[in-house]
């Protein structure tokens, strides 16, 4: 009998991004020769804006087979024994022929069943300042976020079985 049963883990999705970046936004309300801003700060920004993003599926393979065959002698000497005798030349040649009956399994069966399950994460933040010079300072807040779960799916291979008993003669 032969049986083997093996498993294995895929990542279908294993993706992972995360960025930050800062912005700086002066204007002075004046500008001179060469593009250079002069006079009072009439406003000011400055904020760091983030992300992040995680994606994650990951399946399971489980596999199983089994194979199995065995051959026994029901009867020897089903038929007497055939002689046959002839030549070859000068060289004589013979040959018996023996009849025996034997039976035969075979059976083989196979199995496969995948299971996946995974999560989801997306969030955007931005945090800082703003002034005018009229309102004055403000807080720059904002945040979203979104998430998931991909729920466990189960899939099963349809099992085969195949068996054959085989009668024959030697």
């Amino acid at each position: 009998m032969i049986l083997f049963s093996e498993y294995q883990r895929i990542w279908k999705k294993c993706n992972f991004d995360i960025g930050l970046k800062g912005v700086f936004s002066f204007d002075f309300g004046k500008t001179v020769e060469n593009n250079l801003p002069v006079g009072d700060l009439r406003t000011f920004e400055f904020y760091m804006d983030g992300h992040l993003n995680i994606d994650l599926l990951l399946k399971y393979v489980f596999t199983a087979k089994i194979e199995e065959s065995k051959e026994n002698l029901i009867k020897k000497d089903v038929l007497p024994v055939a002689k046959f005798r002839f030549m070859v030349g000068n060289v004589p040649v013979i040959i018996f022929v023996y009849t025996h009956l034997y039976k035969r399994y075979e059976l083989a069966a196979n199995s496969e069943i995948t299971m996946s399950a995974g999560c989801y994460l997306q969030a955007n933040a931005k945090l800082g300042l703003n002034y005018t010079k009229d309102a004055g300072v403000s807080p720059i807040m904002s945040f979203n976020s979104d998430y998931g779960i991909y729920g466990p799916t189960f899939h099963r291979q349809r099992l085969f079985v195949g068996q054959r008993l085989l009668l024959s003669e030697n």
